[in-house]
């Protein structure tokens, strides 16, 4: 059962940490910040597709931490595990209403994601919502956490009123 929690966990890190980052007014670049975790998403999956553990260890930052939606926490090491083993097959990722905010070196990532993959030769359909932290070092950005839980459909925030602040910006 942990195997099972564990493998879904990865996959609704990798599908809030892989995801395409509009425009914000918080950093002098945006458009770099986009491009550049843009990149960062192709790597990953790339990366967990081919099982590329060198990879995942430069993306991942030694100090990551995450909490999946049953509220078990997990570190790099159980992520390059999960990856390692492959109990995951991520077929796709289709993240919306996401998020940005730029404080620096460190973008703070909301959104909502549906997933479709297979955990364990068993067919799985997710829908997730998140937070997703990301660390810029030696000018590359990185994963430093997720929080993830699952989407219930019933938002306390309308997602349109945060894009049309974000569009304001």
């Amino acid at each position: 059962m942990k195997i099972i929690l564990l493998s879904l966990f990865v996959m609704a890190a990798l599908t809030l940490s892989c995801t395409r980052v509009p425009e914000t007014a918080a950093t002098a670049d945006p458009e770099q910040v986009k491009k550049e975790l843009a990149a960062l998403e192709r790597r990953l999956i790339v990366a967990v597709q081919r099982k590329d553990l060198d990879t995942l260890n430069e993306i991942w930052l030694d100090e990551y931490f995450g909490t999946a939606p049953n509220g078990q926490t997990v570190r790099k090491k159980d992520l390059m595990e999960a990856v390692k083993d492959g109990v995951i097959k991520v077929d796709s990722i289709e993240p919306e209403d996401l998020y940005v905010r730029l404080f620096g070196d460190v973008a703070v990532m909301t959104g909502k994601t549906a997933v479709v993959a297979t955990v364990l030769d068993e067919p799985y359909r997710s829908n997730v919502r998140g937070t997703g932290i990301f660390v810029k070092r030696n000018g590359k950005w990185h994963i430093a956490g997720v929080h993830v839980g699952p989407d219930t459909g019933t938002a306390l925030v309308d997602d349109s009123t945060m894009k049309a602040e974000q569009e304001k910006k």
